[in-house]
């Protein structure tokens, strides 16, 4: 059952015209929800309001005014129109062929739908709502481990790259090495040969010099 559309039928507080029923003041004789008790009491603060609940309110029943017909009241209300109607209002024609309740009947059915309505939203309604809430949480709790879980195994495989990125930086480092200190040696044979031959030259050039003397 869709709450929202039972909801929509049953007798709403009559300082914010939202909410649904909940309490009465005897004083006033005034519908009220919980929230606007307050607001309702500090408007008028000279009356001793007595505010009960509304399934506990006195049972004497006061009829509406007619909005048709001065100073008569309505002892039926008029499903056709969702209106109470006067007597007078039953025989000018303007409800013909509409169909009719006892205001007292009306309001009792009233009654009946909010008390339903009441009961739906705690047992049913509110504790549903409280399970998900429930579930949203733990999953939420979840996720939170969830994602831990998985940065931390990130972490660890960053730990792990950089350590091998460190040892693959170390070795070619290495290798860099040792292929300097091996081109170093070839080129440092090859430079004492120069020099050897360098000196060899010299020795001639000294031999040469002193035969033509």
């Amino acid at each position: 059952m869709d709450h929202r559309t039972t909801c929509q039928d049953v007798m709403r507080c009559e300082m914010c015209e939202t909410a649904v029923v909940q309490m009465h003041c005897e004083t006033c004789r005034v519908n009220l929800c919980k929230p606007c008790i307050g607001e309702h009491i500090s408007a008028d603060l000279a009356k001793p309001h007595k505010i009960v609940d509304f399934r506990k309110r006195k049972s004497s029943l006061i009829y509406p005014k007619c909005t048709s017909h001065d100073e008569e009241i309505c002892e039926m209300h008029c499903n056709n129109c969702d209106i109470p109607v006067c007597s007078n209002c039953l025989v000018t024609g303007k409800h013909l062929g509409h169909t009719f309740v006892k205001v007292l009947q009306f309001r009792k059915d009233k009654l009946d739908k909010i008390i339903k309505v009441e009961t739906e939203l705690k047992e049913i309604i509110y504790p549903i709502n409280e399970d998900i809430a429930s579930d949203v949480q733990n999953r939420m709790s979840q996720l939170e481990e969830e994602y831990g879980d998985l940065s931390t195994a990130i972490t660890k495989h960053g730990e792990d790259w950089h350590r091998k990125i460190d040892q693959l930086v170390e070795k070619l480092k290495a290798e860099v090495e040792e292929m300097k200190i091996t081109q170093l040696e070839t080129l440092e044979r090859h430079l004492n040969e120069i020099h050897e031959k360098m000196s060899n030259i010299m020795e001639m050039m000294k031999a040469t010099t002193q035969r033509q003397q």
